[in-house]
């Protein structure tokens, strides 16, 4: 697969690696992308929303290197995608544009993330060998955003 990177209107061919990608209940696609921009001469990392047919919605190339991310569809359409990564960032962000709506820093690369189907919980895996617990208050459920969740730790 590649992505066409526009240079002064001529066009380059990158070769992109699809790391992960996953379909929203809503049917968008979210992709996180890694390729070298010959012309940047520097490694973009891309988070991209598509339509069901295929139509771009959302870019960000200045993502950052993530591990993992998982998406939030709630009843009343308020869509998040939660990416982690080598920063220790969890970032949440809104399916509709990627813009950042809210941050919690655990300085040490998150690994994966995870939500049961209950919602009540996001765990994080992190490099360290903790575990981290955050509870979703229950009233917070279907429009959260970092400053309503509760961190528990647990050590692997």
């Amino acid at each position: 697969s590649g992505l066409d990177e526009g240079n002064g209107g001529s066009k380059s061919r990158a070769k992109a690696n699809i790391d992960l990608v996953s379909v929203a209940k809503n049917g968008q696609i979210v992709m996180y992308v890694q390729w070298m921009a010959p012309t940047l001469r520097r490694r973009i990392h891309g988070l991209y929303v598509y339509s069901v047919n295929g139509r771009l919605v959302a870019k960000d190339e200045n993502a950052g290197h993530m591990h993992d991310f998982l998406l939030h569809c709630s009843q009343d359409n308020h869509n998040y995608v939660l990416c982690c990564g080598r920063s220790g960032m969890l970032t949440i962000r809104s399916l509709h544009n990627l813009e950042p709506l809210q941050q919690m820093n655990f300085h040490v690369p998150i690994y994966s993330i995870s939500m049961p189907r209950t919602e009540s919980h996001i765990v994080l895996g992190l490099q360290d060998g903790k575990l981290i617990v955050l509870t979703v208050p229950p009233a917070k459920r279907d429009r959260f955003l970092a400053a309503d969740v509760v961190v528990g730790e647990r050590s692997a």
